[in-house]
This record gives structure tokens, C-alpha cells and sequence, in this order.
């Protein structure tokens, strides 16, 4: 008698990424901003490490202030002391800035025409 063999089912090899198929994005880090600052920097470091608008930030430290003083005064300058200062911006950026969309515009583009 002849003995079938079962042919064992090959692992299909895995698609390896390509270089710079993927981009990590950059570590977002807490840092003071010395370009958005009213006393040390901390409430604008928070804003942008958070990417809200510094004036609330500030807003909700002071409501903070009144409630639990102690506290959030300590808690503000351990944040001074231990938070680094960021290097300053070539120009003031109080927001990041927005990455503009790729490719072809989309839609009727519109202009003024000479005739």
C-alpha cells in the first residue's frame, strides 16, 4: 500500500513595513513657555502640553486658588521649580500650528480674472 503523505500548511510570510513607512509622532513634553508666560509659564506650558487655550487654563488656576489655596500655591511652585523652560519660539506661538491638508485643493477655486 502506498502511504499518503498530508502536505503541512506552509506560514505565509509576514509583510515587512518599509522604511519610513510609519512615523512616530514626536513626545509630547511639559515645559514652561517663556514666550506665553504671565508669571513663570507653568499655566501656558499646561495649555499647550494639554492643546487648550492658555486663558483658561490660567481661569481655572485662579477658581483653584480660591477654593484650595495651600495646595494649588505649592502644587504652582513645585511646577516652577521642577518643570524645564522651554527654549523660546523664533516667534510667538501661543497654539501648535496647524498642519496643512495635502494634495490638490478641494472644491471650485475661486480669483479674480483680468479680461
Amino acid at each position: 500500500m502506498t502511504e499518503q503523505q498530508n502536505p503541512q500548511p506552509q506560514p505565509q510570510p509576514q509583510p515587512q513595513p518599509q522604511p519610513g513607512y510609519y512615523q512616530a509622532p514626536p513626545a509630547k513634553r511639559l515645559t514652561r513657555t517663556p514666550d506665553d508666560q504671565m508669571i513663570a509659564g507653568v499655566c501656558g506650558g499646561l495649555a499647550r502640553y494639554l492643546n487648550v487655550d492658555p486663558t483658561l487654563v490660567r481661569v481655572l488656576a485662579v477658581v483653584a486658588l480660591f477654593i484650595g489655596f495651600p495646595a494649588v500655591a505649592v502644587g504652582y511652585v513645585v511646577a516652577w521649580a521642577i518643570v524645564p523652560k522651554a527654549s523660546p519660539a523664533p516667534y510667538p506661538t501661543p497654539y501648535p500650528t496647524p498642519v496643512p491638508p495635502q494634495g490638490p485643493p478641494q472644491g471650485p477655486v475661486t480669483g479674480s480674472t483680468n479680461g
